[in-house]
């Protein structure tokens, strides 16, 4: 595990640098693949990738400052000073990026939810090639175990949770999910509720579901992130994103807990 790979005069490669690099490529050619196969305009829906990275990065910017103020506080060249302040929050630049994207599909007139199936697929395999990469810079590890794959990371003297590796193996199986799902669920009669066809979106929908209820098993093994003095929010907060993903599957097939439009899920008693 190494922070920086090499080192000439005053240029440094740092380990996490070129696995940002790697995901960034990576879930760009997601992108580009899926576009082409949609026969949409690609450089329309790289364009919105870009700024979609761009905002997420801003987002997650932003973010670390609000989580740590007591650090940065309004102080604009902190703020700025990636190299002696670095830092991001990775989940809300992904929720700003996402945003983003949608709003962006939307004003291209595209199937928005189209998209975001699309665009979870890229963003699961780069965020497989960051965890890879926060593995191998030794960082972003969880709390200390006495499990036999618990490894010793770099700055600490006791066995730790592999979490990076724990999500790094999961985005490779959602991914693989995620590819199988994109040629099968249209066929999901429980999903498509008597409809003639499946409406898109489920791609996303089961990516946001899986991740955040592995983020909350992971919260048990590392350090809170959502954290505002005593109050952590970490597991609300995927407790919230897992019922936004389910209010969208309902939603997305037609179905409410509110209503009884579905005859078969809430019959109607005829009055007398």
């Amino acid at each position: 595990m190494l922070e920086t790979l090499f080192t000439i005069g005053p240029l440094q490669l740092r380990t996490i640098s070129l696995f940002q690099a790697i995901a960034f490529f990576a879930a760009g050619l997601v992108i580009w693949k899926r576009s082409k196969e949609e026969h949409c305009s690609e450089p329309q829906v790289f364009d919105g990738f870009l700024l979609s990275f761009l905002i997420g990065w801003i987002c997650a910017r932003f973010g670390y400052f609000l989580l740590n103020w007591d650090k940065f506080g309004f102080d604009l060249f902190k703020w700025l000073n990636f190299v002696q302040y670095p830092g991001s929050q990775l989940m809300i630049g992904v929720v700003g990026a996402t945003f983003y994207f949608y709003s962006y599909a939307k004003k291209q007139k595209w199937d928005a939810f189209e998209a975001l199936d699309w665009w979870s697929q890229a963003v699961t395999m780069g965020l497989f090639w960051l965890n890879v990469g926060y593995f191998f810079a030794g960082i972003c590890f969880g709390d200390s175990t006495s499990l036999p794959w618990g490894m010793i990371f770099p700055g600490v003297f006791e066995k730790r949770h592999p979490v990076q590796l724990y999500y790094a193996v999961f985005h490779a199986g959602v991914y693989c999910l995620l590819n199988w799902l994109e040629f099968h669920y249209r066929t999901f009669q429980w999903y498509r509720a008597g409809k003639k066809t499946a409406l898109t979106g489920f791609l996303f929908i089961n990516f946001m579901a899986t991740y955040a209820v592995f983020s909350f098993i992971n919260s048990f093994f590392q350090s809170p992130v959502f954290k505002f003095g005593d109050l952590v929010l970490d597991r609300w907060l995927y407790f919230a994103l897992a019922s936004v993903a389910a209010w969208l599957l309902l939603l997305r097939s037609n179905r409410s807990l509110f209503s009884f439009k579905d005859k078969k899920l809430f019959p109607i008693k005829k009055q007398t």
